[in-house]
């Protein structure tokens, strides 16, 4: 009778190729990391020029309702940021 001799390499196949999908789908999450990183810095960006902008409209001299909306816009802003 012949003796059963059972092979890994289907095994070693398999796990192959699931660690190829999980490499593939790692990339894709890295990359959309880095995406939503630089658009959250972006914003941050906008939030600093913003204020410096408002800082500098407030020394000489600008109506309250201008400061609301300028409020507004960074609180849209920064809601913005925490969505992402």
């Amino acid at each position: 009778m012949k003796k059963f001799e059972f092979s890994l390499e289907k095994i070693l196949s398999y796990k192959g190729q699931t660690r190829d999908v999980l490499k593939s789908e790692l990339a894709t999450l890295n990359h959309q990391l880095a995406v939503i990183e630089d658009k959250i810095a972006e914003l941050n960006k906008i939030i600093t020029d913003t204020n410096i902008k408002m800082q500098t409209q407030m020394q000489d001299g600008v109506t309250s309702s201008k400061i609301s909306v300028y409020k507004m816009y960074l609180n849209e802003v920064g809601a913005q940021i925490t969505q992402k």
